[in-house]
């Protein structure tokens, strides 16, 4: 749209439908920056048999490739150098009666502990997730009076490039 001032001027003015298409647009764009780098993951299964008779049982490992020389070890169950994940589940299965299994992030220490799982309470509230760094990791580590029973660890995580990391906060 177009309008002439007294001074002889002209300036171009944008119409209703002109400023309301050129606000959705940006505000499109806002949309796909706000999520761009953010993904979706399951966490890798984690799954072991308490040993027979009631014991000690740890699923989780440091070690981003197990060694060749130990087939069958806990898969690394944490995010890849370069990315940071925000933990939004984590569910375990199998437990019985008298079980009690604590998650940690890293090798299991009262300052690295996150929550407990019993039949009693069997899913982590996440509140707002658990943020993991390069390195960091989750382990899942309890005893069982009856031992034998098979316990599996599954959850879901946000994941973003380490340079993103703010995405995952809040």
């Amino acid at each position: 749209m177009r309008a002439k001032l007294d001074f002889g001027a002209e300036i171009d003015i944008l119409s209703g439908p002109e400023f309301d298409h050129g606000v959705s647009r940006l505000s499109e764009q806002i949309k796909r920056l706000d999520v761009y780098g953010l993904k979706h993951l399951r966490i890798p299964i984690l799954q072991g048999n308490v040993p027979g008779g009631g014991g000690t049982l740890t699923l989780g490992s440091q070690s981003v490739a197990p060694p060749a020389s130990q087939p069958g070890s806990p898969p690394y169950c944490g995010p890849q150098q370069g990315f940071a994940w925000r933990v939004v589940r984590v569910s375990v299965f199998g437990l019985s009666t008298g079980d009690i299994f604590s998650l940690y992030f890293g090798e299991p220490a009262p300052q690295r502990y996150v929550g407990s799982y019993s039949v009693n309470g069997p899913e982590w509230d996440s509140g707002h997730g658990l943020l993991l760094h390069p390195g960091d990791y989750l382990v899942l580590q309890g005893t069982s009076a009856n031992g034998g029973e098979q316990i599996t660890l599954n959850g879901e995580v946000i994941e973003a490039p380490a340079e993103l990391v703010y995405k995952l906060i809040g």
